[in-house]
């Protein structure tokens, strides 16, 4: 199995978006990330991004990855307010470490490091926030997948 860890503010819009929007996404990120899983084999996306904390907004941004046939595999937990030291990075290593699947590869894309590149330094790109996903960030993913 492969998965995408994916942060949403940042990646999947940016500074310089362009229209149309979909549930605050930028079509063509999407269409890159549909891509990305179809090339690479993946499996789909676990979301990593503070939107997951909403209901209301989750249900949006699924409808919205359901209209690019992009599956939400999962989400990281949520940061224990008792660890000062809980960060996403630990989020994602706990999801890896209680899966019952058989992980292969991973790739996470986030505008924010937040502990990641300490845990994860070959899976990890920090996505440029002022881009987004694109062409360059699609072909290192691709890379770390394939």
């Amino acid at each position: 199995m492969r998965l995408i860890f994916l942060d949403i503010d940042g990646v999947l819009n940016s500074a310089t978006g362009k229209e149309p929007y979909i549930s605050d996404m930028e079509a063509e990120k999407l269409k890159l990330l549909k891509k990305l899983i179809n090339e690479s084999g993946s499996s789909g996306v676990v979301i990593t991004s503070d939107r997951r904390y909403s209901k209301i907004d989750m249900e949006h941004k699924t409808e919205a990855f359901d209209q690019f046939e992009i599956f939400i595999v999962g989400e990281t937990r949520k940061p224990n307010p008792d660890d000062l030291e809980d960060n996403r990075g630990k989020q994602i290593m706990d999801y890896l470490s209680s899966s019952k699947e058989d992980i292969d590869r991973i790739v996470i894309l986030d505008d924010n490091d937040d502990g990641i590149s300490n845990l994860f330094e070959d899976e990890f790109i920090l996505v440029n926030r002022f881009y987004g996903l694109n062409e360059e960030v699609y072909q290192k993913a691709l890379e770390i997948l394939k």
